[in-house]
């Protein structure tokens, strides 16, 4: 089974995560830290939101 997107929280904002899932051929659904120094305008929040109805 391939997955199109990995949701994952603000613990796993690494360069290292998305590039895997990059890899993975998915799309990295995660929150960036807000100490990042370099924060794309861009996240798919209605993606993450869905995060919630998995985990219960």
């Amino acid at each position: 089974m391939k997955h199109r997107a990995i949701v994952a929280d603000k613990g796993y904002d690494s360069n290292a995560n998305r590039e895997a899932a990059r890899k993975a051929g998915a799309v990295p659904v995660i929150p960036y830290k807000s100490n990042r120094r370099e924060i794309p305008r861009h996240f798919a929040k209605a993606l993450y939101r869905g995060r919630a109805r998995i985990e219960k």
